[in-house]
C-alpha cells in the first residue's frame, strides 16, 4: 500500500490529516493508516476522506490512434497497450476499449499481440477482450480499426481500461484523441442569392423563365457568365451591390445580380442562423430596398439556402404626424385623419411607393408616440389589403418636437 499524508501544525489534541492512497493490496477503505504517539496527536485517523477506490497503478494502459486527423468516412487505427508492471500475473481481466459516438468499429479489423484472434465482444461501441491473463511485467498489444461516421466538430476522445473479474476498473483510463478538421461538403453551410429590381415590390422576383436548380447559376467556360433567362417585363438582378455578413465579409453581386457566400456557417448539429445586410448606399441611385434588410435565415450543415433581396425606385411618401391628428391624450385616430388615409392609399397604388411615418412628440411620452404609429399603421394596411397593388413598405420615425 502507498500512502500520501499532510499534517498541519497543531498546539492542542488533534490533528487533520488527508491521505490519498491506493488499495491494491486489498485493504478496505476507512482503515486506520496513521496513528503516532505524540503530545500533538490524542486520536487514530482513519483514510475515509479521500480514497482513490479501485485504482492499480501497476496496471498501465495507453493509447494511440494513427492518423490523428481524420475526416468523415475515413478508417483510422486504434493501439493499446496494457502493461502489468507487478512481480506476479494478472489473470480473469476484461480489456476495454470504448469507442465515442461518432465512431464505429470495423468488423474483424483487430489484432491481439499481432494475432487475428481473438476479437472482441462487440455491444454496442463498446469493445470487450474478457478472460485475459497478463503475465508478470507482461504487455498485452491490441490494435482496431475504426471508422468516422459523424462525429460534428472538434475533437473524438477514445478511452481504454481494464476491469477486474468483479466489475471494477484496475487501471488508469487512457485516451486518444482524433481531431476533425472542417469539412466543406458535410459540415459547412453554403448561401447563394440575388439582388433584384422587385418593379412590383412583392419581394419575389418575377419573369424567370428557367430555373437552373438551387445554385440557379451555370458553368459555361467560364465563371458562371450565362445570363439568367427573363421574360419580357421580367424583374433583372442588379450588379455591383454590397452587401455584409455579420462578421465584416464583404459581398458584391456580379453582373446580373447574384452573390454567393461559401461556408457561410458551420451549424453543428441543430443548426445556425446566418445574417445578411444590404448596404443601401451601393443600390443604383432612387432605389429603395422592398424586402427585409438585415434578413436572418436558418440554415444547416451540407446543404445550400437561398437568400434574395428585393430592390427597385419608389416613390417616398413623407406623413408628418403630430398631437392634432389624434384624440387629446390618446392614439385615436380623427376622423380627418382616416379621410386623409383613404385619400393617401388611393394615391400610393397608383406607383410603387414607400410610405414613411414620422410623429413629432412635444411633451408625448414615447409609449404613446409608438401608439399611434401603431394606429395609423393598421389602418393604412387594412385599406391597403382592398388594393391589388404589391408590397408597401413603411418606415417609422419618433422625433420630439423643437
Amino acid at each position: 500500500m502507498t500512502a500520501n499524508a499532510s499534517l498541519a501544525p497543531l498546539t492542542t489534541g488533534t490533528i487533520e490529516l488527508t491521505v490519498v492512497y491506493d488499495v491494491s493490496n486489498g485493504q478496505p477503505a476507512g482503515q486506520n493508516v496513521f496513528a503516532a504517539s505524540s503530545d500533538r496527536i490524542t486520536a487514530p485517523v482513519t483514510a475515509s476522506a479521500a480514497v482513490i477506490a479501485g485504482a492499480d497503478p501497476d496496471i498501465f494502459v495507453t493509447k494511440t490512434v494513427t492518423p490523428d486527423r481524420a475526416t468523415v468516412g475515413q478508417t483510422v487505427t486504434y493501439t493499446m497497450t496494457f502493461q502489468n508492471n507487478l512481480a506476479t500475473a494478472e489473470s480473469n481481466l476484461s480489456l476495454i476499449d470504448a469507442l465515442p459516438a461518432g465512431l464505429i468499429y470495423t468488423p474483424n479489423s483487430a489484432t491481439y499481440n499481432g494475432s487475428a484472434t481473438p476479437q472482441p465482444d462487440v455491444s454496442g461501441r463498446t469493445l470487450r477482450w474478457d478472460g485475459v491473463t497478463i503475465g508478470a511485467g507482461g504487455t498485452v498489444t491490441i490494435t482496431v480499426a475504426a471508422r468516422v461516421m459523424d462525429g460534428g466538430l472538434g475533437d473524438i476522445v477514445n478511452e481504454a481500461y481494464v476491469l477486474d473479474p468483479s466489475g471494477a476498473r484496475v487501471s488508469n483510463i487512457a485516451t486518444a484523441t482524433l481531431r476533425l478538421p472542417v469539412e466543406a461538403v458535410f459540415d459547412c453551410a453554403d448561401v447563394i442569392g440575388k439582388v433584384f429590381d422587385d418593379r412590383n415590390m412583392n419581394g419575389y422576383q418575377d419573369g424567370l423563365i428557367e430555373d437552373r436548380g438551387i445554385s440557379d447559376q451555370i458553368y459555361d467556360g467560364g465563371k458562371f457568365g450565362a445570363a439568367p433567362a427573363l421574360a419580357p417585363g421580367g424583374e433583372p438582378g442588379l450588379s455591383n451591390v454590397r452587401l455584409a455578413t455579420v462578421d465584416g465579409t464583404i459581398i458584391t453581386t456580379d453582373e446580373y445580380g447574384r452573390f454567393s457566400v461559401p461556408c457561410a456557417e458551420l451549424p453543428g448539429d441543430t443548426g445556425a442562423n446566418f445574417t445578411l445586410k444590404l448596404d443601401t448606399r451601393s443600390l443604383p441611385s432612387g432605389y429603395q430596398v422592398t424586402t427585409e434588410n438585415p434578413r436572418v435565415i436558418r440554415v444547416t450543415a451540407g446543404t445550400m439556402a437561398r437568400l434574395n433581396f428585393g430592390a427597385t425606385i419608389a416613390t417616398v411618401v413623407d406623413i408628418d404626424l403630430m398631437d392634432s391628428a389624434f384624440a387629446a391624450g390618446s392614439s385615436e385616430l380623427t376622423p380627418a385623419l382616416i379621410q386623409g388615409v383613404d385619400q393617401l392609399v388611393r394615391v400610393l397604388e397608383q406607383d410603387p411607393s414607400i410610405l414613411r411615418l414620422t410623429h413629432y412628440r412635444a411633451s408625448e411620452s414615447m409609449d404613446l408616440s409608438r401608439a399611434r404609429l401603431d394606429a395609423i399603421e393598421a389602418l393604412v394596411r387594412d385599406r391597403w389589403g382592398n388594393t391589388n397593388a404589391g408590397r408597401l413598405p413603411i418606415e417609422r420615425t419618433i422625433n420630439r418636437l423643437q
